[in-house]
């Protein structure tokens, strides 16, 4: 009878076992924390994909982010069974910087002209 307890209870504390790590991915010249979004994906084994749309443009389009300032991943592991990733994109919705528009850009394109 004590075995069977001691069983159930292991067996109880597998099941409600988990891990979440969050790792940061890429920085960029948005400011942080203005705006947030975020996209997720969920995998059974960790390679059988269901939904998965996790990536930062999906993120960054889901908090009506134009300039990303940071891209995190949180990735929760349910026994190896249930992998569930979530794309964190902070930024703000600014005018997108390319090479043309930068000031960097603007003086040494004027440097180099000279």
């Amino acid at each position: 009878m004590k075995f069977t307890k001691v069983l159930i209870a292991l067996a109880a504390a597998l099941m409600f076992a988990s891990c979440t790590s969050v790792m940061p991915v890429a920085v960029g010249p948005g400011v942080v924390g203005e705006k947030k979004g975020t996209a997720t994906g969920i995998w059974l084994f960790g390679v059988l994909p269901l939904g998965v749309n996790n990536g930062s443009y999906q993120a960054a389009k889901d908090g009506n982010i134009k300039r990303i300032a940071t891209v995190d991943v949180r990735t929760t592991n349910i026994l190896g069974v249930v992998v569930v990733q979530t794309t964190i994109v902070t930024g703000d919705d600014g005018e997108v910087i390319s090479a043309e528009t930068s000031e960097v850009s603007k003086a040494n394109t004027s440097e180099i002209s000279e």
